[in-house]
């Protein structure tokens, strides 16, 4: 899952980095350029408040994942032992 959303996050900076090539997203008077592809100095500002705002959906995410298998997991253990010491043949009864 962490993979999947790393992996979306850079296909959006990637598309994101594109159209910041392509268009112009922050326009100065006075500034076009005649060949109207280039990243001006807002630009990569803007990619890298795109980046950040990502990671940290990305990292509350996967805390709180963190957080529900951390709960879920005591519950798994001990219903664990139970079955264990409820379904055990010790070797001493066998004899």
């Amino acid at each position: 899952m962490s993979v999947q959303n790393l992996g979306l996050i850079a296909a959006v900076l990637t598309v994101a980095a594109f159209l910041a090539f392509e268009a112009d997203i922050c326009v100065h008077e006075g500034t076009a350029t005649p060949q109207g592809k280039v990243i001006e100095f807002d630009e990569p500002l803007l990619l890298d408040r795109l980046l950040a705002i990502s990671l940290l959906v990305f990292s509350v995410r996967w805390f709180q994942d963190q957080r529900r298998e951390i709960r879920r997991r005591p519950d798994g253990i001990v219903a664990a032992r139970r079955r264990r010491t409820h379904t055990r043949a010790t070797p001493r009864a066998r004899r």
